[in-house]
């Protein structure tokens, strides 16, 4: 097995920050959800935040166990195709999650004018933290068509020069 770049390094990493940032948030959601039991909004964020964990970690396993040259099997193609699709539409719930905090949160903000830098954070904790999440999203999904195509490269090439070593011999 070949050594991941610094590159691939560096997505495993954001990805398992942003697994942390999505899973806190999918309990947040979940703990809410006990409380507002009939609400469509809290039911549609655990779905969304659930399918981008579960896309979150399948990049992992993808890294850990298919990059580079391992190639995908049927099941993992077809997953990858719907987790992929799922989370491209997630992009438009997360910047909705962002605008929506950021009109929340501006108020609080204009309150605490003149308060220490420490509540300035405590206040827009929640506006950091869902943009911090879209941001990572976008990046992620770059880098997952990124890892899906590279795969795919190396599978082909690999299967060349096996079938090229056969012929020469």
């Amino acid at each position: 097995m070949k050594e991941l770049s610094t590159g691939w390094k560096v997505f495993r990493v954001a990805c398992i920050l942003q697994m942390i940032a999505v899973g806190f948030q999918l309990i947040f959601h979940v703990g809410i959800l006990f409380y507002n039991w009939g609400s469509f909004y809290l039911w549609f964020s655990v779905a969304m935040y659930t399918t981008v964990f579960v896309f979150l970690y399948q990049a992992l396993s993808l890294l850990n166990y298919n990059y580079p040259d391992t190639p995908l099997s049927p099941s993992q193609k077809r997953s990858f195709n719907w987790l992929y699709f799922i989370n491209f539409l997630a992009i438009t719930f997360l910047f909705a999650h962002v605008v929506r905090e950021w009109r929340s949160t501006i108020p609080y903000l204009v309150m605490a004018e003149g308060s220490s830098l420490i509540q300035y954070l405590l206040v827009s904790f929640s506006l950091v933290h869902a943009g911090v999440i879209f941001i990572l999203h976008l990046v992620f999904l770059a880098g997952m068509y990124n890892l899906r195509r590279l795969i795919y490269k190396n599978t082909v090439e690999n299967w060349q020069q096996q079938f090229s070593d056969n012929v020469e011999e």
